[in-house]
């Protein structure tokens, strides 16, 4: 059966690039079940089908890669209407994929795919504005694309424009109740950022009522995904007693599994907890001075704390900082780390 079903794409391949000479060879497909879907579906003219199997061949998914097929078959579901392989060649064209890049061609692929209703397309139009490459930043361009791409479904978007509207970036407007309302979205599709996010957002009552076992659920939703930001709030959490009683152990527990993805902040407060003082002055000071290049975790009251710790082990730049806190007044409470790209 898949002989003749092969037999006949070929030929209707052949009618669509409209040269013998440039018919792919399906020989090379298995017996893969989705494949074999596509290609019925091709049979019938469907662009969308063809678009995704030429893509495919460019990403060499369940099939051998092979860039000049890729390119043939993408090129024709666009030239038959496809949203689909209008938004995937935008993105290549932008960026230099398997094509000669041409920014300008691609934006135009990207905005009309946008336009047609493609979420991908709108949210590469947006972390192109974003991250000002390969063409100029643009914050409000980017949180025009965000908000398109959100409102047409895609998670990553949802995350980044609850993230914009909580901290203001991009230029937008500070609504933390409109950003629960995006990250909340995002989380219910498993978006382990913004389920941290939100999981923050009842713990500090940022845009929602204060809520301990919310927090504690969004948070291990994403933890059950094996995001370490949030095993690290489930470790603050029963560290510091948050919703349930103080818990070493548990902290513990949450700490290690952080460590063991990477996560430096994880092998600190591990320590910390154990009672290392290098551990105890590394927060104090990353307390004070924020953790990393986007300064995370910025938190006065812990910073105290560890520094006070430090600083009864005879640590004189403990007590340098915990005399600066007590003459200072803080400016800026708990901050959050800033999410990844999506």
């Amino acid at each position: 059966m898949w002989g003749i079903v092969r037999s006949a794409l070929l030929v209707a391949i052949a009618a669509y690039l409209g040269a013998a000479s440039s018919v792919p060879d399906f020989s090379d497909l298995d017996t893969v079940d989705h494949i074999q879907a596509l290609a019925r579906k091709a049979l019938d003219r469907d662009p969308d089908s063809l678009a995704e199997l030429g893509y495919r061949y460019l990403m060499g998914d369940e099939v051998p890669r092979d860039a000049e097929k890729g390119r043939a078959m993408l090129d024709q579901a666009v030239a038959l209407g496809s949203a689909v392989g209008k938004a995937q060649r935008g993105e290549m064209l932008l960026h230099g994929l398997d094509y000669p890049q041409n920014v300008d061609r691609g934006l135009r692929d990207l905005e009309s795919a946008a336009a047609a209703g493609s979420a991908f397309a709108a949210r590469v139009l947006a972390f192109a504005y974003d991250r000002g490459h390969p063409i100029s930043r643009n914050p409000e361009e980017a949180l025009r694309w965000y908000e398109r791409a959100a409102e047409l479904g895609d998670a990553g978007a949802q995350n980044n424009l609850g993230w914009a509207l909580l901290k203001g970036k991009n230029r937008a407007p500070v609504d933390a109740a409109r950003a629960v309302y995006w990250l909340r979205k995002a989380a219910e599709q498993d978006q382990p950022n913004a389920q941290t996010t939100l999981g923050d957002a009842y713990e500090k009552g940022r845009g929602v009522p204060r809520d301990m076992a919310l927090a504690r659920f969004w948070y291990e939703r994403a933890a059950e995904q094996g995001f370490a930001v949030a095993m690290l709030s489930l470790g603050e959490m029963a560290e510091k007693g948050l919703g349930q009683p103080p818990d070493v152990e548990e902290a513990a527990h949450w700490y290690r599994r952080a460590e063991a993805l990477g996560e430096e902040r994880g092998e600190v407060r591990l320590a910390a907890l154990e009672g290392a003082s290098w551990a105890e002055m590394r927060l104090c000071e990353a307390s004070m001075d924020g953790w990393g290049p986007s300064k995370a975790d910025i938190d006065p009251a812990d910073a105290a704390k560890w520094c006070e710790r430090a600083a009864l082990k005879g640590n004189a730049s403990a007590q340098a900082r915990l005399n600066s806190l007590r003459t200072e007044r803080p400016t800026r409470g708990p901050q959050q780390a800033e999410p990844r790209p999506n």
